[in-house]
């Protein structure tokens, strides 16, 4: 029993490699699930505003950091009147993961549903 509690131990020693192993697997996880959507949902309608002199709205953002898969739903771009000039269900885009070692964007899936 002593043995499991030391090598548990082990794993939280902040000089030992794995400990920072472990706080980077969970800082980009945490990033990538929680951070980026939040940014991404804050700085569109920002985007929109100040590039387009539109209105944007996106119900829902979510990124998967570790399959590199982007899903917005519910986007409305709207003109000065808050008319819909275009929108769409989802837009989903996922890029390969091996396009990061080959330093060149791969896509393995585009896909928008429902534009109108």
């Amino acid at each position: 029993m002593l043995k499991s509690m030391k090598d548990i131990q082990s794993w939280y020693n902040y000089r030992k490699k794995r400990f920072w192993l472990l706080i980077f697997i969970v800082l980009y996880t945490f990033t990538g699930f929680v951070v980026v959507p939040w940014i991404l949902q804050k700085q569109i309608p920002v985007f929109g505003q100040e590039y387009l002199q539109r209105g944007v709205s996106v119900e829902e953002i979510s990124f998967n950091p570790w399959t590199l898969t982007l899903q917005a739903n519910n986007f409305i771009l709207s003109d000065e009147n808050d008319v819909s000039m275009f929108s769409f269900d989802s837009f989903i885009i996922n890029v390969q993961t091996s396009s990061i070692f080959r330093l060149a964007l791969t896509f393995d899936e585009i896909s928008l549903n429902g534009p109108k």
